[in-house]
């Protein structure tokens, strides 16, 4: 019988000649087994932490190319931002066709989920507005002054 040790990276463990293991007797082989068994448990411990470090790695490797894709899109913005993105009458024209279509189009697929549509409200912009008279009304220290008296020279 003759056993060489393998060529893996875990010294220590052997691998036997095929024809020998016929010639092994039961401890021997379960002592084979054995030995075999753990090579196996450390090849996965070691393929589940190989693979944890490369998922981590992804991970950053992913943060950062979102990263540079959003400062990208705001780099971009401010170059090519709202005063390169005025339109000639011919495409402010398109456009609203395209918005009318596309806002027909949401329309009929909301009456085929049956879903009624409701208008836009109009915003209400909030305004200044006097107070009613039910509040008494406040008035400062500086208004109940009574103005300079002009005073004659002679």
């Amino acid at each position: 019988m003759s056993l060489e040790p393998a060529s893996t990276p875990f010294a220590g463990t052997v691998s036997p000649d095929v024809g020998a293991l016929d010639a092994l007797n039961k401890d021997e082989l379960r002592a084979l087994t054995h030995s075999l068994m753990e090579r196996i448990a450390q090849d996965a411990k070691h393929s589940t932490h190989c693979q944890s470090q490369l998922q981590s790695e992804l991970q950053l490797r992913q943060a950062k190319i979102d990263a540079l894709t959003v400062e990208i899109r705001l780099l971009r913005h401010l170059r090519f931002g709202p005063k390169t993105e005025a339109m000639d009458a011919v495409q402010v024209k398109l456009f609203e066709e395209a918005n009318a279509e596309d806002l027909g189009a949401a329309e009929q697929q909301l009456a085929q989920l049956g879903i009624k549509a409701t208008p836009a409200r109009p915003r209400v912009v909030p305004r200044a507005s006097h107070c009613p008279p039910v509040f008494p009304v406040w008035t400062s220290p500086m208004s109940q002054r009574t103005p300079p008296v002009a005073v004659a020279v002679p």
